[in-house]
């Protein structure tokens, strides 16, 4: 009996090296890692490890599903790995996915999470830069803190069967340097992100913004200094930021075909809300009496096409210019009833709304139809760094025009541009010498109906009045009133 448990203790001791090390404490923490596919986004893991080298996880990929995964880490030469394969099971009628990972522990501050996803030893998805979640202590913040907005735009020029939209984000770093997006696609799906950044300023996001398999909007954020010392991202030069993929769907309201992976840029640029006293035209460079113009890439089908627009005091966007057939931007309801748009200063998202008429052939070749459609457009202002007064682009979006008839056709998008630099309002140049205050006699040219309100001036006596540099309104007798009319 002695000699066996010799024997036993001897055994135990002589295999005590291969055990392996224990887990770093500057392992443990929290995980991110986006799994690509020949390229393209395929899949996100987040993870979390215990200071015992306990991990649990979830997986998240394009087929619209989340998987729960739990494992332990061993630690030997500066990695951890699991002891085998973490297999993930997808029901009765799925064939598992094998997940094999590991922790490269390259140094105090840099920790990367390497993954491979296999599904029957096929169709590999792979990540090699995935990283540590950074944390702040008490008393600590992200340096990236702050409000940003954000824009996603194709890196290529789709087809006719693909959104022409530039999608966009309003987006917010919070002190423990939670990246929070709330937007929408180009063809006007929303999305919502809320992804946790890593020590290099590095954010990755996977979502999915129609709620089906195989479609997706993914990819990586990476945030840099501006030399204000205010953090952006500006697009890559060459391939792409993210991808963007929707599978078919046969009632959906806009390209029911599906399409992509479609690349995406990512334009990023941080935003501050005027200040007390300041004004949103102030900060963007805009003066009152200044335009800019106004851009859609596969253009509006109406004559009734805004070119230019100006900034007013309520952040309220004005016709300035129009296409040829346009209404007069002098006659004061022109466009009232076609136009409205506004930018928000506290987010800096642009919302626009376009009325259109349209007269469609019947079997009564003098008696059309009248078909109205209202073109909605969204999209973000991006405070650049400008240099000179050459041309910028600042606000970029997507446009979204209704068919002539819903039980035919769909929803077409397009992108939306605002362009620099301001130039001097063309309706402010042409008011040139009409705005201003007058002293005139005025008379009334009919009889004030009993019970009307009083008029602002005595009849047959000199009165003072002012025509405002828009020439919108005329203020006479503290009342305010609204002009009409050609110039």
């Amino acid at each position: 009996m002695k000699v066996l448990r010799f024997s036993l203790l001897t055994a135990l001791l002589s295999t005590t090296a291969a055990f392996a090390d224990p887990i770093p404490a500057d392992l443990a923490g929290s995980y991110q890692a986006l799994l690509r596919e020949a390229g393209s986004p395929a899949g996100l893991i987040a993870m979390t490890v215990s200071t015992k080298g306990a991990v649990s996880g979830k997986l998240t990929t394009e087929e619209n599903k989340t998987y729960s995964f739990k494992t332990t880490l061993d630690y030997a030469e500066g990695q951890a790995n699991p002891p085998s394969a973490i297999t993930i099971s997808r029901g009765k009628t799925l064939a598992p996915l094998s997940l094999a990972l590991r922790i490269e522990d390259i140094s105090e501050t840099v920790k990367t999470l390497v993954a491979t996803l296999s599904e029957e030893d096929t169709n590999d998805r792979t990540a090699s830069d995935g990283f540590k979640v950074k944390t702040y202590g008490k008393g600590e913040a992200a340096p990236t803190v702050g409000a940003y907005t954000v824009a996603f735009e194709l890196a290529n020029e789709g087809s006719e069967d693909e959104p022409a939209g530039s999608g966009y984000g309003i987006a917010k770093v919070d002190a423990k340097g939670v990246m929070k997006i709330t937007g929408k696609t180009g063809d006007g799906y929303t999305l919502t992100a809320s992804i946790p950044n890593g020590s290099a300023n590095q954010f990755v996001m996977f979502v999915n913004p129609y709620k089906r398999a195989n479609s997706f909007f993914a990819g990586k954020i990476t945030l840099t200094q501006r030399e204000d010392e205010l953090f952006h991202m500006l697009p890559t030069v060459e391939g792409f930021d993210f991808q963007w993929k929707k599978d078919a769907g046969a009632k959906d309201k806009s390209y029911r075909d599906g399409f992509g992976p479609l690349d995406v840029l990512a334009s990023i640029e941080p935003w501050t809300a005027p200040g007390k006293g300041e004004t949103l035209g102030g900060i963007l460079n805009i003066d009152l009496d200044e335009s800019f113009d106004i851009a859609f890439s596969g253009g509006l089908p109406s004559s009734r096409t805004p070119t230019a627009l100006a900034l007013d005091i309520k952040n309220n966007l004005q016709v300035v210019t129009g296409a040829a057939g346009s209404p007069s931007t002098l006659i004061g309801t022109g466009w009232s009833k076609i136009f409205s748009g506004k930018i928000d200063p506290k987010t800096g998202k642009v919302t626009i709304t376009i009325n259109l008429e349209d007269s469609v052939p019947t079997s009564n070749p003098l008696r059309p139809k009248l078909v109205k459609r209202k073109v909605t457009i969204e999209g973000v202002v991006l405070k650049v760094e400008v240099e000179g007064e050459g041309e910028f682009r600042f606000a970029p979006g997507f446009m979204l025009i209704p068919p002539l008839d819903p039980k035919t056709g769909t929803i077409s998008s397009y992108a939306l541009e605002f362009q620099g630099p301001a130039v001097l309002n063309a309706l402010f140049t042409s008011a040139g010498e009409l705005a201003g205050t007058y002293t005139a006699l005025m008379k009334l040219e009919s009889v004030t109906p009993s019970g009307s309100p009083a008029t602002p001036f005595v009849d047959g006596q000199n009165s003072t009045f002012t025509i405002s540099a828009d020439l919108k309104t005329i203020t006479i007798g503290g009342r305010k009133l609204p002009l009409a009319g050609d110039s």
